[in-house]
């Protein structure tokens, strides 16, 4: 038998109802001017979003087409001296698409970006959306958050120079906006000027110590720019506990324990990227990374294989997969398959920090195929792009190196031994200089310095020596096969 519980009506007087009516009107008129009991309520970009695919919610009415004087949320523009909507609010949101870009500001876009051009799979049209941008500016010259997603949209098509002076122009108006001084540290670390980032990443932790892309940047930064990685491993720790959901920082822990080098450290390295792809199955640099490990650390290329071609399905617009499996066909001596993905890769425009290393993986490939002329070409490229870094990186010197060695096998002993000196002043432990000086040691005729190189390299306990395509060259070389 149902319980029947007779519910009391609530009689309200005239004066009452008149009373709720006026507080509910109210509170719906200082919510619209952004305040209620005196809490600022910004712009937010705080959305509770899902981890695999941007939204696919339409944008507020008259917005459809662009900036329409209001955002869709009814507030007035931003002003150059309101910049609390570039301030992070919930930062244990997922806020990466699988495409790695980020969904706060794909939902802000969307206030000033037409629907054709913001509705579309893949990756998005940055071209096109940073002429609507421009266009949006152009309206509404105050308005400091389309500045700051032009911003971020010239720094995601690497224009770094543009996206930089946009940066500052809104750092100078007002040297406390977080997001800004996010960017302008991801700018100088996407330029692998590496002690610029941790500089930067370091005077925006002063102002927000909370900030976990912050905390990543200042881990890169004494990663590769100090080579500290205990420091960089207890940063990524207090930054993990701040935004839990951030894949990059997994990521870069992971390579803090390659590089650590420590006993278990590569087995516990590979243990934690497995981890990755099982927490974040659809952010694509987790399996690049490991790819990049599997066959240049253990030789397994059929599985690296297959991990780029599953970083393909989700990032097609990449060149990073092509890198990877032109190298490997490369390594297994398939050097016209090797040179078709690389030119594939090459046409996709690699991001910056992968513009020299495709054009030496392409310089290799071509010379291996007997095309003098083209290898030639591709590694003169290859040095223009590193020397594009102010700063002096592992990349750079083994960049020089490899060149010397082409020049060594030309017989251009004397500009072979300049980019050696060249490529030692940056690192004089690389194994790649004592290869390069072993060949043009035996060049020179001088077999027993070219053989304490080749011993100098043998004898450094790294097992990757056993398959290491350049080491099994310089064997051969000396015939010492």
């Amino acid at each position: 038998m149902k319980t029947i519980i007779k519910k009391k009506k609530i009689r309200f007087s005239g004066f009452s109802l008149f009373v709720i009516c006026s507080l509910i009107v109210h509170g719906i008129m200082m919510l619209m001017t952004g305040k209620i009991l005196n809490v600022n309520i910004p712009m937010v970009l705080n959305y509770k979003v899902n981890l695999v695919k941007a939204p696919e919610s339409t944008p507020e009415k008259g917005n459809s087409d662009g900036v329409k004087g209001k955002t869709g949320s009814g507030q007035d523009d931003v002003t150059v001296s309101d910049t609390s909507h570039l301030t992070k609010i919930d930062q244990n949101a997922p806020t990466y698409t699988r495409y790695g870009y980020d969904l706060r500001l794909f939902e802000e876009k969307k206030k000033y970006i037409p629907k054709k051009v913001w509705d579309r799979k893949g990756p998005p049209d940055l071209e096109a959306e940073e002429k609507c941008l421009e266009d949006a500016l152009s309206r509404n010259k105050n308005n400091n958050q389309i500045r700051y997603l032009l911003g971020q949209n010239l720094y995601q098509q690497e224009k770094y120079q543009q996206s930089n002076r946009i940066i500052r122009d809104i750092l100078k108006k007002d040297p406390s906006c977080e997001m800004a001084l996010e960017t302008q540290a991801h700018i100088c670390f996407a330029q692998q000027r590496n002690q610029e980032t941790l500089r930067l990443a370091e005077e925006g932790l002063k102002k927000y110590p909370h900030n976990e892309q912050l905390l990543y940047l200042q881990a890169a930064g004494y990663l590769y720019g100090e080579e500290d990685v205990e420091t960089s491993l207890k940063i990524i720790e207090k930054a993990k506990k701040i935004n839990p959901n951030d894949p990059t920082l997994y990521n870069l822990e992971a390579e803090a324990v390659f590089e650590r080098g420590g006993p278990g450290d590569e087995e516990l390295g590979f243990r934690m990227y497995e981890e990755n792809i099982r927490r974040f199955p659809d952010h694509f640099v987790n399996y690049m990374y490991l790819a990049d490990r599997l066959y240049s650390q253990k030789g397994e290329y059929e599985r690296a294989i297959a991990l780029a071609q599953k970083a393909k399905s989700i990032k097609p617009a990449d060149a990073r997969p092509y890198i990877t499996i032109g190298s490997i066909f490369l390594e297994q001596g398939r050097y016209s398959e090797s040179i078709s993905e690389l030119q594939v890769g090459l046409k996709m425009k690699p991001k910056f920090k992968y513009q020299g290393e495709i054009r030496v993986a392409l310089a290799k490939a071509y010379k291996l195929n007997h095309q003098i002329k083209l290898a030639e070409k591709y590694f003169r490229e290859a040095i223009a792009c590193e020397e594009r870094v102010s700063e002096d990186t592992v990349e750079k010197a083994e960049t020089y190196f490899y060149y010397a060695n082409f020049l060594t096998e030309l017989g251009k002993l004397e500009e072979a031994k300049k980019y050696i000196d060249k490529g030692r002043s940056i690192d004089d432990r690389e194994k790649t200089g004592y290869i390069a000086l072993s060949y043009w040691f035996k060049a020179m005729g001088n077999f027993s310095e070219a053989t304490k190189c080749y011993n100098r390299v043998m004898n450094d306990g790294d097992p990757t020596n056993a398959f290491n395509p350049d080491i099994l060259a310089l064997k051969k070389y000396l015939g010492k096969v």
